[in-house]
């Protein structure tokens, strides 16, 4: 088991990496799920009560704490942000072949153009990932239910190497540009929220608004 916690001036953001050999990657999905969301949070705040809700929309919460908060996992990892200053976004993904066959699912036309433009095949299914991944992670801030990834959310191009998105999205607030980091594993994707989010000028106001 490995842990990692990154600690910033807006927010923490954690992760927990399972190994075959650790007693949680035995459990079933929704016990796995569960323990390894107390474990990730315990690790990171040993003192307080980490206790947590989830809203109708299935937006989490701490009982006992007014941070925000925004969990994820995958088959054998556990994500989660917390902060005081910062709508919260996280999300963890494995890296799957199909995911090129299912990107116009949740790109607009100017992202399928330039992600199209990538040559290696490797690249392009870990570009796709992180992509879907900050969506996610966007709807995950959005917290109120179903939202149009493809017409409210539009990211700029970015590269596994730098690993830092920029996507213009209306939260219901008004079009702003959301910052994210991307880190990349051999077998998956991290993303997680890392700026306060700034409000874009009028000529943006034409692009679909909630």
């Amino acid at each position: 088991m490995k842990f990692i916690k990154i600690e910033h001036a807006l927010f923490d953001s954690g992760l927990l990496i399972l190994e075959a050999k650790d007693p949680l990657f035995k459990l079933n999905k929704r016990e796995k799920e569960k323990a390894g969301q107390d474990m990730l949070l315990k690790k990171m705040y040993p003192e307080e009560n980490t206790e947590r809700s989830y809203l109708e929309s299935g937006k989490p919460y701490f009982l006992n704490k007014s941070s925000e908060l925004s969990l994820s996992h995958c088959e054998n990892a556990i994500a989660c942000q917390v902060s005081e200053n910062i709508p919260c976004g996280v999300d963890v993904q494995h890296y799957k072949p199909k995911i090129t066959r299912l990107a116009d699912k949740y790109l607009n036309t100017e992202e399928l153009n330039w992600v199209k433009q990538i040559q290696d095949e490797q690249e392009k299914i870990k570009t796709l990932t992180a992509m879907w991944s900050c969506k996610e992670a966007l709807y995950k801030m959005y917290g109120k239910g179903f939202i149009d990834y493809i017409n409210l959310f539009t990211l700029h191009p970015f590269t596994a190497e730098n690993g830092t998105i920029s996507a213009d999205a209306d939260l219901g607030d008004g079009i702003k540009r959301y910052h994210f980091q991307a880190e990349f594993t051999e077998t998956f994707v991290w993303v997680f929220h890392t700026l306060s989010p700034t409000l874009l000028p009028d000529e943006y106001a034409t692009r679909k608004s909630i």
